[in-house]
């Protein structure tokens, strides 16, 4: 058993890298454990060749993502392209744009007149307020 507990993969791949390296140090002293050493061998060739492909596809991935961001930006410059040609073939103020998600142009609405009552004035800051009738005393 390992003196520290390891947790990353890096401290892992490194622990088995250095008990490899102390068993072909001492051929003597394990000469029961080649076995062992042998599938620890293959196990450390495989975790290093999955690493290198997790690595890979980290790579692939940032590379879709920026090649699917530009497609994206793309496919919206087109949808604008598209839209605008419908608007100028169908004309600005026509209602089948709704069909094409294209807002057409509409006449303005006229505001109605308000025909409410002004509402009374706030009072202004000349009154004084009530004084109280008896002074405060205090002790």
């Amino acid at each position: 058993m390992a003196l520290n507990v390891k947790s990353s993969k890096a401290d892992i791949v490194q622990d088995a890298e250095r008990l490899v390296r102390s068993v072909e140090a001492n051929p003597d002293d394990l000469a029961g454990a080649t076995e062992e050493k042998t599938a620890l061998e293959a196990g450390l060739a495989e975790v290093r060749t999955l690493i290198t492909r997790q690595m890979n596809a980290i790579g692939e991935k940032q590379k879709a993502t920026q090649e699917l961001r530009a497609a994206m930006r793309r496919m919206l410059d087109l949808t604008i392209q598209v839209r605008a040609v419908i608007k100028a073939k169908l004309g600005p103020r026509t209602e089948k744009l709704v069909e094409y998600l294209v807002p057409p142009l509409r006449p303005r609405r006229r505001k109605a007149p308000t025909s409410t009552p002004p509402s009374t004035p706030p009072p202004t800051g000349s009154e004084e307020p009530p004084q109280p009738e008896e002074p405060i005393l205090r002790p």
